[in-house]
């Protein structure tokens, strides 16, 4: 499988696009704003050893300061959604997912007060979700076709 690069979004111009063409979708903890690729940029097999769609992923993952006060419980809870975005992509059995994808913001709304009352485990199931939920609501996938 080739290796799938993670670029952080960085411009402001961007970010307000993606919030109002973006395609959102919700958890209890956090929301996913997800902008999919072009038809056109995508094989029809979504077979991740052709090198016919950009093998990149744009992404962003925020923590406001008015739900996390401290900016280590903010800096930690973004290194764990980074983790758990780039674990799901990396996995095999999601790869054919990751072709649908062009940008994904990823903003948590719930922090705890102290650092180490967060970890891996409570933030990936929810990221997991985010993304299965944003693939099957898009048109690459086959319950999303109707849509």
């Amino acid at each position: 499988m080739p290796e799938i690069l993670f670029k952080s979004l960085k411009s402001k111009i961007d970010f307000a696009e993606m919030y109002k063409s973006g395609k959102k979708f919700f958890a209890s903890d956090a929301m996913a704003v997800v902008r999919f690729r072009d038809a056109e940029d995508i094989d029809s097999g979504h077979d991740m050893s052709e090198k016919k769609f950009p093998q990149t992923l744009k992404y962003v993952e925020s923590v406001s300061k008015r739900n996390a006060k401290k900016a280590v419980v903010r800096n930690r809870i973004k290194r764990l959604l980074r983790e758990s975005i780039k674990e799901y992509f990396n996995d095999e059995t999601h790869s054919e997912k990751f072709a649908a994808f062009d940008t994904l913001i990823i903003n948590w709304r719930r922090a705890p007060k102290h650092p180490m009352k967060i970890h891996l485990a409570d933030v990936r199931p929810t990221v997991n979700y985010l993304i299965r939920k944003a693939y099957k609501n898009s048109r690459y996938s086959s319950a999303g076709a109707g849509n």
